[in-house]
């Protein structure tokens, strides 16, 4: 089947062509949704421009109006548009690039080898096209499977091996499950919070994400802090642990940057911040969602104890050359 690449220049041109369909499996698709809504908002402060594409099965006749064609919905609910484009791929450098197939989620599982014979074929034009191009990703992450096909594709056509990075667990909650108190409360971070928030955001990085790209820690904090999405659990006046909202959605929002130094771990200060904090948030959305180390059993048992359930599995993988130099 012939497939054709679209890079887009103009993030409104993308959002037109994409949102409906990815919202379609909003909660797996929350972190290329959340990205794209972070830089409709003028929240990501990028040292190049973020890079959009799309790939679909090639007709050979576009369509004149995107309106008219999106009004023709086949008994799935997919626009012939929408039923076309099976990879989407995002990149916000030096960040990973972001892969998801959108029509996987959606399909019954009688349909689903033959949709997922067309990712395969999409994934497959999109390396060589990108690949021809000098497109160069540091790691990939994405949904099972889509995250795999892609970075076993890519190593293999770019000449990089793709090693495993992290198996994720995407989690969603809709109803907080009761937990037993915990001394201290929860409270809004502030600007003099920022020098500690610094120190831990660093911890929580180098802990957490060790092959992620440095970041200037003191900008990304300064930025949360002035968006109101940073919050501490705090014990006699003293900061015991940290989290924050993020990346946000039409119904939803994720849970992030969960940390606690190791000092003040085994206390419970974790789940009473993430319980707290996430029953702030249902209060504004209908749900809550958040990314979890599968290598890590402490964190992914205190989100189950809070309600929060698995909903998809997520791949990380990095691209390194087959030969490092000595």
């Amino acid at each position: 089947m012939d497939m054709a690449v679209q890079e887009f220049h103009c993030l409104h041109v993308f959002l037109q062509r994409v949102v409906g369909l990815l919202e379609r499996d909003e909660v797996g698709n929350n972190l290329p949704l959340g990205i794209l809504q972070s830089l409709l908002k003028g929240y990501s402060s990028l040292d190049e421009p973020p890079r959009f594409w799309i790939v679909e099965e090639d007709e050979g006749k576009q369509p004149a109006d995107v309106s008219e064609v999106k009004a023709e919905k086949d008994v799935a609910g997919l626009s012939q548009e929408e039923k076309r484009i099976h990879l989407v791929l995002l990149r916000t450098p030096p960040h990973n690039v972001v892969v998801t197939a959108p029509q996987l989620a959606l399909a019954m599982d009688a349909e689903r080898a033959g949709v997922l014979e067309k990712v395969e074929a999409a994934v497959a034009k999109a390396v060589d096209v990108l690949v021809k191009d000098g497109v160069q990703f540091p790691g990939v992450i994405g949904l099972r499977p889509v995250g795999d096909v892609f970075a076993k594709a890519w190593g293999h056509r770019a000449g990089l091996t793709a090693e495993l990075d992290m198996e994720q667990r995407v989690y969603s909650l809709k109803k907080l499950k009761d937990v037993p108190p915990t001394a201290g409360a929860m409270r809004q971070a502030v600007g003099g919070d920022a020098p500690l928030l610094i120190q831990w955001q660093q911890e929580f990085c180098e802990e957490a994400l060790p092959n992620e790209p440095h970041v200037d820690y003191a900008r990304t904090i300064m930025r949360m802090l002035d968006n109101g999405a940073l919050f501490l659990w705090v014990v006699d006046g003293q900061q015991r642990s940290m989290a924050a909202e993020s990346r946000s959605t039409r119904r939803g929002i994720v849970v992030s940057d969960v940390y606690t130094p190791k000092t003040y771990r085994g206390r419970g200060y974790a789940t009473a911040l993430v319980h707290g904090l996430s029953a702030r948030l249902l209060q504004s959305y209908e749900y809550c969602s958040l990314y979890t180390d599968l290598a890590n059993p402490t964190s992914n048992s205190i989100y189950t104890k809070i309600g929060y359930e698995p909903i998809r599995d997520s791949v990380v993988y990095r691209f390194l050359a087959e030969h490092p130099a000595d």
